[in-house]
C-alpha cells in the first residue's frame, strides 16, 4: 500500500511538472508574439499574430482566445485579407464550439465554406471544414445523418490528399456515428477495419488502440458479445502501452458486456479495476461509470446492500459533476463581465491621460505666458481668455459625447434583449421539430413491425422448400420498404384426398416478387395493400394462374385507388414477377408486370442462365388506350426442368444501385454474373454474398441506398 501511494504521488507530481513545462512554454511564446505585434502595422502579418495569439489562449484563457480571434477578423476585413478571416473564422468556430453555441459554431464554418467555393480550393482546409461541421452536426444537434454527409466529403478529401492519419480518423468517426444510429452496423464495421488496416501499416499504435475499442462496441451492439470481449481485451492491451487513460473506459465496457449476458460476477472486477484507475488518473466521468456499474452488478447478485452504496456514491458525483458544470458556466460569465469591466476602465484611463497631457501642455503655456508676463500683460490675459473659451468648448463636447454614448448603450441593450429572445424562439422551434421528428420515426418503426409481420416467415420458406434451399435479401431504403415478397402453397384438392393427415406432401406453391410505386412510408402502404389483395385473389377466390392472378390485380389495384380514368390517374402500382412451381410436373409456370425472373442451371460444369421476361406493363397506373374497364391481360411462360435448377425473382433496386470508382449503376449484366459465380454455393451463403457485394459497391463511391433491394432465391430439387 504505501509503494503504491508513493507511485501515485510521483505520477501526480509527473503531470505537475509537465503542466508546468508546458504553461511555461505557451506564457513565453505569447509575450513573444505580443512583442511582434506592437511594432506590427495594420497589414496581413498584424493579422497572423493575433490569430497565432488566438490560438494559443484557446484552452488556457477562452476570453483572450476570443478577444484576439475577433480583432483579427475585423482587421482582416478591412484590408481584404481573405486567408486572415478564414483562420480568424476557424478560431471563432473553436471559442464557441467548446462553450457548446453549436449555431454560432456552425455559422462559421458555413462562411470558411463560402469562402472556399467562391476562392481556389484549399482542400487542406475544406477537408477540415467538413469535418468540423460532422462534429457540430454529431454533437451538437445529434444529427447524425447529416454528420455523415460531412465526413464523407472530409474523407473524400484527405484521401485524395493521401493523409492517411486523418482518412483513418474519419472511417473511424464514421462507424461511430453509425453506431450512434444504430442501425447499418454492417457499414460501421466496414468503416472500422478500413481504420485499424491504415493504422496498422503506419504503426500509429495510439490510434490503433482507439480504433479497436470502437470495433469492440460494434461487436457489442451486434450482439456478438464474444467477439466484442476479446476485440475490447485485445484494446486495453495497447491502451496500456500508448493512452493509459483510455483504459478505465475499455473496463467499463467489458463490465457492461458481461451484465448484459446476466454474468454479474465476471463483470465485478472490471468495475473494480476501472473505479482504482479513474482515481489515479482522476477520470470522473469513468468513475461515474464505474460507480453505476457495480450498483447494477451487485443488483444482478442480490447484494443489495452493495448496490445501494455504490448507487449512492454514483448519485453524489453525478450532482457534484452537474453543480461543476453550472459553476464553470458562471464562471465564464463573470469573465466575460470582468473583461468588458476591464476594456471600459481602460478606455477610461485613456481619456483621462489625453487630459492630463492636454493639462500639462497648458501649464507649460502658461509658464511661458508668465515669462513673456513682464513684456507684455495684455497679451497674456489675452492668451488666458483665449484658453477658457477653449476648456468651455472641450468641456461641453466630453458631455455630448457621453451623452451620445449612454444612448447608444441604451439601444445596444435593447438589441441584445430582442436576440437573446429570439434565440429563445429558435432553440423552442428546434426542440420541438425534434421532438416531431422522434414521434414520426417511432411511429414509422412501429409500422415496420407490421409489415414485417405480413411477410412470409422462415418456417413457411422451410415447409415449401426446405430450409437449405432458399434465400431472402431484403434491404429497404429507409426504416418501412415499398418492396415485398409473397409465398403461398397452392392445395391441390386431389392430393389432399389421397393423402391423411399431416403427413400430406407440398407439390405447388407460388412465390412473388413485387416493387410498389415509391419507398418509405408511400411505398409500404402500397405493398401492404399488394399483399392483401394476392391473399384475397388466390386464397378467397381460388385464382392460381399466374396471367390471371396478375390481370385480377391489375383490376383490383384501379379499382382501389380509384384509377377510373386519365383525370384521375393516380399512376401508382407496382411491378410484379410472379411463379407457379409444380414439383410434380417440374414446371415453372411464370407471368411478370416489368419485373423478369432468371433461372439458373448450377449442376453443369458451365452454369447457364435462362432469363424470362415479363410484359412491360405495370399493375395498376395508367389506361392504356386499347383496354377497357380496367382490364388488362398478361403472357404467361411455361418452363420445365429436368435437372436442379435455381429460381431467382428480385426488383430493381439491386442492379439500379450507384457506386464503384466511376459512380455507375450496378447493371443488370453484373448482377447475372454474380448469379453465375455464386449459384454452387449454399443458398443462405449466395444471399449474403450479393448483400456485401451491393454494399461494398455502394460505399466504394459513398453513395447512399437510392431504393429498396428485394432477391429472393429458391432451389428446386427433382
Amino acid at each position: 500500500m504505501f509503494i503504491a501511494r508513493i507511485f501515485v504521488f510521483l505520477l501526480c507530481l509527473s503531470w505537475t511538472l509537465t503542466g508546468f513545462a508546458q504553461q511555461t512554454l505557451q506564457t513565453a511564446k505569447a509575450d513573444s508574439l505580443l512583442a511582434l505585434l506592437k511594432n506590427a502595422g495594420a497589414d496581413t502579418v498584424k493579422v497572423k499574430l493575433l490569430n497565432e495569439l488566438a490560438a494559443e489562449y484557446r484552452f488556457s484563457q477562452p476570453l483572450l482566445h476570443y478577444d484576439y480571434a475577433t480583432q483579427a477578423f475585423q482587421l482582416a476585413a478591412e484590408i481584404g485579407d481573405v486567408k486572415g478571416q478564414t483562420a480568424a473564422n476557424m478560431n471563432l468556430y473553436y471559442y464557441h464550439f467548446h462553450r457548446g453555441n453549436y449555431t454560432k459554431a456552425l455559422d462559421y464554418l458555413q462562411n470558411n465554406l463560402s469562402v472556399q467555393q467562391n476562392t481556389r480550393h484549399d482542400k487542406d482546409l475544406l477537408a477540415a471544414i467538413y469535418t468540423n461541421m460532422a462534429a457540430v452536426y454529431s454533437k451538437g444537434f445529434k444529427q447524425y445523418k447529416n454528420s455523415l454527409t460531412y465526413q464523407y466529403k472530409a474523407l473524400a478529401m484527405y484521401k485524395s490528399l493521401n493523409d492517411k492519419q486523418n482518412t483513418a480518423q474519419l472511417y473511424n468517426n464514421i462507424a461511430d456515428n453509425y453506431m450512434k444510429l444504430k442501425e447499418n452496423l454492417d457499414s460501421a464495421m466496414l468503416m472500422i477495419d478500413q481504420a485499424i488496416l491504415i493504422v496498422k501499416e503506419s504503426q500509429n499504435n495510439r490510434a490503433l488502440a482507439g480504433f479497436l475499442a470502437t470495433k469492440g462496441e460494434i461487436y457489442d451492439q451486434q450482439g456478438n458479445y464474444a467477439q466484442a470481449l476479446a476485440t475490447m481485451q485485445q484494446a486495453i492491451e495497447y491502451k496500456t502501452k500508448f493512452r493509459p487513460v483510455g483504459v478505465t473506459y475499455s473496463l467499463n465496457v467489458i463490465g457492461n458486456i458481461y451484465l448484459k449476458q446476466k454474468q454479474a460476477a465476471q463483470a465485478l472486477p472490471y468495475f473494480e479495476q476501472a473505479l482504482k484507475r479513474s482515481f489515479v488518473y482522476d477520470t470522473k466521468e469513468f468513475r461515474l461509470r464505474s460507480y453505476e456499474g457495480l450498483a447494477a452488478a451487485y443488483k444482478q447478485l442480490a447484494n443489495y446492500q452493495n448496490s445501494l452504496l455504490y448507487y449512492q456514491n454514483y448519485v453524489a458525483l453525478r450532482d457534484s459533476l452537474t453543480d461543476k458544470e453550472s459553476a464553470q458556466r458562471m464562471a465564464v460569465m463573470e469573465s466575460q463581465h470582468e473583461l468588458e469591466d476591464q476594456k471600459s476602465k481602460i478606455a477610461m484611463l485613456e481619456k483621462d491621460q489625453a487630459l492630463q497631457n492636454e493639462t500639462a501642455n497648458r501649464q507649460r503655456l502658461f509658464l511661458v505666458v508668465l515669462v513673456v508676463v513682464v513684456i507684455a500683460v495684455g497679451f497674456s490675459l489675452f492668451v488666458v481668455m483665449q484658453s477658457n473659451k477653449k476648456q468651455k468648448a472641450t468641456n461641453f463636447l466630453l458631455h455630448q459625447q457621453r451623452t451620445e454614448q449612454e444612448v447608444l448603450n441604451e439601444e445596444l441593450r435593447q438589441v441584445n434583449e430582442e436576440l437573446a429572445t429570439t434565440v429563445q424562439f429558435v432553440n423552442d422551434q428546434k426542440n420541438e421539430i425534434q421532438r416531431q421528428s422522434e414521434d414520426i420515426t417511432s411511429s414509422i418503426k412501429y409500422a415496420k413491425r407490421i409489415q414485417t409481420a405480413l411477410l412470409p416467415f422462415e418456417e413457411e420458406f422451410t415447409q415449401l422448400v426446405g430450409a437449405a434451399n432458399y434465400f431472402v435479401l431484403f434491404k429497404p431504403r429507409d426504416i418501412v420498404s415499398g418492396d415485398f415478397y409473397w409465398l403461398h402453397e397452392v392445395k391441390d384438392k386431389e392430393v389432399i384426398d389421397s393423402q391423411a393427415g399431416d403427413n400430406q406432401i407440398i407439390t405447388k406453391f407460388i412465390v412473388a416478387v413485387a416493387d410498389c410505386t415509391g419507398h418509405g412510408v408511400p411505398g409500404a402502404l402500397m405493398s401492404m395493400i399488394g399483399h392483401q389483395l394476392l391473399l384475397e385473389i388466390v386464397e378467397v377466390r381460388n385464382i392460381t394462374t399466374p396471367n390471371l392472378i396478375l390481370s385480377e390485380l391489375h383490376k383490383q389495384i384501379m379499382r382501389t385507388l380509384k384509377q377510373q380514368s386519365e383525370q384521375d390517374n393516380t399512376r401508382d402500382g407496382m411491378d410484379i414477377s410472379l411463379c407457379l412451381v409444380d414439383k410434380t410436373t417440374q414446371t415453372i409456370t411464370f407471368a411478370g408486370a416489368m419485373n423478369p425472373v432468371y433461372l439458373v442451371n448450377h449442376t453443369a460444369a458451365q452454369p447457364t442462365l435462362v432469363e424470362l421476361k415479363a410484359d412491360k406493363k405495370p399493375i395498376g397506373g395508367f389506361v392504356f388506350e386499347n383496354e377497357t374497364n380496367q382490364n388488362r391481360t398478361f403472357e404467361q411462360q411455361i418452363y420445365s426442368y429436368n435437372e436442379p435448377i435455381t429460381l431467382y425473382l428480385f426488383t430493381d433496386g439491386y442492379k439500379d444501385q450507384f457506386g464503384g470508382a466511376g459512380k455507375k449503376k450496378y447493371k443488370s449484366s453484373t448482377f447475372k454474373n454474380d448469379l453465375l459465380t455464386l449459384c454452387k454455393q449454399p443458398m443462405q451463403a449466395q444471399g449474403e454474398k450479393l448483400g456485401e457485394q451491393i454494399e461494398h459497391w455502394r460505399l466504394q463511391a459513398y453513395e447512399v441506398q437510392v431504393d429498396d433491394i428485394t432477391v429472393v432465391g429458391v432451389k428446386l430439387e427433382l
